[in-house]
């Protein structure tokens, strides 16, 4: 994701702001702090983005694009292709991870950013529900009351492990924290997986970085 952002100034703040909301919180970091960060001027920070919540708003429009992007270049056909994007789908929710980990307490009243986040993590679940019941027949040996676990368990554990994570293992860096939880997301869909596809996921997994 972080590749995705150019030099331009307005690309560095939003890109420095990403990375610092992932790491100590959105009610944490301010926006002197940004700067700092940014090497640039508080003022010219808020140049571009007179407030937090503007922020919050361009990550949230950013990581939409980036995921209907994603979304869109599934291939339920192609398996191995298939789990590929879904690695780097989670990937991108784990790259946006303040944004459905956060309690924003200085917007706790804001009626229009509550919505946003609402429609956002509620996108979020519905596209994950969608993904695995249009892969159900080429995936998975399961009827339709057993998907509807799986979609449960899938969602739990991603959701659960963005909050839990970092608590649970301080020492490990984002990208062993990342590959943990979608390990842990196999490993919960394994037993319903055909044989085909799991010795498909057992390779790509191992390769994965």
């Amino acid at each position: 994701t972080l590749n995705c952002f150019s030099d331009k100034t307005k690309d560095k703040i939003l890109k420095e702001s990403l990375i610092l909301f992932n790491n100590a919180g959105f009610n944490s970091i301010t926006t002197a702090y940004i700067s700092k960060k940014c090497k640039i001027l508080e003022g010219t920070l808020w140049y571009h983005f007179n407030s937090k919540k503007n922020l919050l708003n361009s990550h949230i429009e950013l990581f939409q694009k980036l995921f209907k992007n994603k979304i869109n270049s599934l291939d339920y056909e192609k398996t191995k292709y298939f789990w590929t994007k879904s690695f780097d789908i989670y990937s991108t929710i784990w790259d946006f991870q303040y944004i459905f980990r956060e309690h924003y307490e200085s917007l706790s009243n804001d009626v229009e950013i509550s919505k946003k986040l609402k429609n956002i993590n509620d996108f979020v679940d519905n596209s994950t529900e969608e993904i695995i019941t249009k892969s159900q027949k080429k995936i998975f040996k399961a009827d339709k009351k057993t998907l509807a676990i799986i979609i449960e368990t899938l969602l739990l554990i991603g959701r659960y492990w963005l909050h839990f994570s970092k608590q649970k293992y301080p020492k490990l860096s984002n990208k062993q924290l990342r590959k943990k939880g979608i390990e842990l997301m196999l490993n919960s869909i394994n037993p319903y997986l055909k044989n085909k596809e799991r010795n498909t996921l057992v390779k790509l997994f191992e390769t994965y970085n």
